[in-house]
């Protein structure tokens, strides 16, 4: 009980001997508590094992022994369409690597995180990832009041929260 499945506490990491190529596929997760409006702590506390569904595939998860059978402890509790070995609607890693603006999709202000490390991220969140404007610029343009404004009036509200969505 209290164990992570996918996302792993630096403990638990740490108490399973991953192989090399294991590590590969246990990259830095993030939430609120790291990301803020307008930047984010690259320090981050949990770790997810990000797998997709062809990991399902007995040739596909055969070469990462120990994040097998750490995944297989869960198989009676994993419910995801991917089970036992694959997240739930695991997204294209592009999105968590490298320059993006991160907006966290709830909110009772508008919060919007610059960040330029890899950054793995739940579906709490939005990515958005350009290479048309300056990531900068546009984290300051979104977390802006105007933006707020716009927002509130133009944009979906669940009572006092905001509701970031892909479109108005």
């Amino acid at each position: 009980m209290g164990d992570g499945i996918f996302v792993l506490r630096e403990n638990e990491k740490k108490s399973i001997s991953f192989l090399e190529n294991e590590l590969e596929l246990i990259n830095p997760s993030y939430t609120t508590n790291e990301l803020h409006k307008w930047y984010g702590n690259p320090r981050n506390k949990e770790w997810v094992i990000y797998t997709d569904s062809s990991f399902n595939k007995p040739r596909n998860i055969r070469p990462f022994p120990n994040i097998k059978a750490h995944l297989d402890k869960f198989k009676k509790v994993i419910t995801s369409d991917n089970k036992p070995y694959g997240l739930h609607r695991a997204r294209d890693e592009y999105f968590f690597k490298g320059e993006k603006i991160i907006a966290v999709r709830k909110c009772k202000e508008p919060t919007f995180t610059y960040t330029d490390f890899d950054c793995y991220v739940s579906a709490t969140f939005y990515v958005i990832k350009s290479e048309r404007i300056n990531m900068k610029y546009l984290t300051a343009i979104l977390n802006s009041k105007l933006i707020a404004f716009w927002l509130r009036h133009k944009g979906k509200m669940q009572g006092n929260n905001y509701q970031i969505d892909k479109e108005p």
